[in-house]
């Protein structure tokens, strides 16, 4: 390899010293290239009163990796969050700024300090159980406590990092404290209790009412019943029916209200049992047959031959999808006929 000119020149002057003291001297050189930079080491070792012999080592790999070393340690200095080296024994050897700032103390107090000093939850007590997990799992991360020099107690995210190295147990900690995010997370748990507890007051306020109407309600329906199967009088048996129709409507209002508080507190239920549904559709078309015959409207009713006589539903339910599809369909259709 032919080295630049004013390394080749020290190197001469070294050699000279080297026989002069008699002892052995190193020395480093760089010189750049166009493709990057090389560095090497020199040794010149005196084998005579004027020979030496001048080894020299290529140290490149080991400068770029002591660089490399240089910059993580800066970068894990400027971190943010609060950065904890430890041995197994559970003491500090490095901290970070970010450190010192969280806890109030300095890198000197940290030093002589270990993780019992600030962390609750890691008591000496249950240290060796504590790093047997860290051996396990290698990288994960866990919510703890520190302790700052005042006494002040605050909650952190904990990023664990088990390293060997060197024959060495290592334990690098990264701290961030989450008192604000704790935060957060209480006011919307206060606030989500609030709301269960106003949906939970509203869907027994609706319950309550319900019962309040139904008990007039079914009083006036089963009249209405009773005048139509005693009046004579076709005007009066028809102005009977529209009583009963209408209290058949508002019930089924009432039971949709009810439903609806239900599914807003996960508390509907589905009671399947054998239906005719030929006889419900009947018996819903005839709820509506004054409102079609006011709009001068044909009502059809067709089911098909395969439809069995009985099917396995929720009677109060089905009832009420057929009850909402017609009144709609009475309601929307201004001429023609439903079918």
């Amino acid at each position: 390899v032919k080295l630049p000119g004013d390394i080749s020149k020290n190197g001469l002057v070294k050699i000279k010293d080297a026989i002069k003291l008699g002892d052995i001297i190193k020395d480093e050189y760089m010189w750049e290239e166009p493709h990057g930079k090389y560095y090497f080491e020199a040794r010149y070792i005196p084998i005579g009163e004027k020979e030496v012999q001048v080894i020299i080592r290529d140290i490149t790999n080991m400068k770029t990796a002591t660089e490399a070393l240089k910059l993580t340690q800066f970068s894990v200095d400027q971190n943010a969050d609060a950065a904890f080296w430890m041995a197994k024994d559970a003491k500090f050897f490095y901290v970070n700024d970010a450190a010192c700032k969280s806890l109030g103390y300095t890198k000197e107090d940290l030093l002589s300090m270990s993780v019992h000093d600030i962390d609750p939850m890691f008591p000496e007590i249950k240290w060796e159980d504590h790093w047997q997990e860290m051996r396990e799992k290698k990288q994960f991360s866990i919510e703890s406590i520190h302790r700052a020099k005042d006494g002040r107690e605050f909650p952190v995210e904990l990023m664990i990092n088990y390293l060997e190295f060197d024959g060495q147990e290592i334990n690098c900690a990264f701290a961030r404290d989450i008192s604000e995010r704790k935060q957060n997370e209480e006011k919307l748990r206060e606030a989500k209790e609030r709301a269960e507890q106003a949906n939970k007051t509203k869907s027994e306020f609706i319950s309550n009412i319900s019962h309040e109407i139904r008990t007039p309600l079914n009083s006036i329906i089963g009249f209405s019943d009773m005048l139509t199967s005693h009046q004579q009088d076709p005007k009066l048996r028809e102005y009977a029916a529209s009583i009963r129709s209408a209290g058949d409507s508002l019930l089924m209002l009432i039971n949709d209200i009810l439903d609806l508080s239900k599914i807003e507190a996960g508390r509907l239920e589905i009671s399947l049992e054998p239906v005719e549904i030929r006889a419900v559709i009947t018996e819903i078309s005839q709820v509506f047959a004054v409102k079609v015959a006011r709009k001068n409207l044909d009502f059809v009713v067709d089911v098909q031959d395969d439809v069995p006589e009985s099917l396995l539903l929720d009677k109060v339910r089905i009832r009420q999808v057929i009850f909402n599809l017609i009144g709609n369909a009475v309601k929307f259709t201004k001429q023609g006929y439903i079918r």
